[in-house]
């Protein structure tokens, strides 16, 4: 009778340790967060109240909520029009967290809620994350609500700066780097967000140039926005050939150029 007894015994241990861990993934991990009864974050004048989403523990994916896309938007919204503000997306994670993960769980959340933000329009040089670390994180059935803290900063690098496009002698044409994709980008944008200002484009060639390769400069510029979807009525196109040398041998290449600036109204 004791082979069979100690058997019987060790179904029934299994089957209660198999029960057990059912209930506490439905109890702490897959039941819905209820966000009814959690205060609204009452934010600083320099911070933007996350919205709501949530990390299961120990997890670096955020879960979204019917209303966390257009919230999400809205704050990629809010960067776009105010190009000279960053947001710092600080992700959060507990002591606990950390001590069971081999990654950086609280920069994983941040970099998962910046791609989202770039998903959903942001640029990508307005947004920083770090990684935070908190004692006593609240997890509400087994989730942390929201997960990172959004932060406004300045951000003195994507604010508008003048630029001049330079040319090889007798070229109208220049490769498009990666820096100078950035810039266009931030500059529709900046416009945009400021329909009264005029952007300002001249064109100069140098002493031995010709005329009409500034006008071809023009042209090519004027395409490259045109295809990037500018408003070409805030834009001036301007000739003024060799009008205006900047470097003292009247064709060093930084004569052969186009300058960018703007007006206000």
């Amino acid at each position: 009778m004791g082979k069979p007894l100690t058997l019987l015994f060790s179904l029934a241990f299994v089957t209660w340790l198999i029960g057990g861990t059912i209930w506490y993934k439905k109890r702490y991990c897959d039941a819905p967060v209820s966000i009814e009864n959690i205060a609204p974050v009452v934010a600083a004048r320099d911070q933007i109240n996350p919205v709501l989403f949530y990390f299961p523990f120990g997890q670096t994916r955020p879960v979204l909520m019917s209303e966390s896309v257009a919230s999400l938007k809205k704050t990629a919204d809010y960067l776009n029009q105010n190009i000279d503000k960053k947001l710092v997306v600080s992700g959060l994670a507990s002591a606990k967290e950390i001590s069971m993960n081999t990654l950086d769980v609280g920069k994983a959340r941040a970099e998962a809620i910046k791609s989202l933000l770039i998903d959903l329009g942001a640029l990508q040089t307005a947004l920083e994350v770090e990684s935070k670390q908190v004692e006593k994180l609240e997890f509400t059935n087994g989730n942390l609500i929201n997960g990172v803290n959004f932060t406004i900063v300045d951000n003195p690098d994507a604010r508008f700066q003048p630029i001049n496009f330079y040319f090889s002698t007798n070229q109208s044409e220049f490769v498009e780097t990666v820096e100078i994709e950035a810039y266009l980008t931030n500059l529709k944008r900046f416009l945009a967000a400021n329909s009264t200002i005029t952007l300002d484009i001249v064109a100069y060639t140098s002493i031995g140039e010709k005329k009409k390769i500034g006008d071809k400069r023009l042209s090519f510029l004027k395409s490259l926005l045109l295809n990037k979807d500018f408003n070409l009525k805030q834009t001036n196109f301007r000739q003024k050939a060799s009008q205006k040398p900047i470097a003292k041998n009247k064709e060093d290449i930084k004569n052969q150029r186009l300058e960018i600036r703007l007006i206000n109204p």
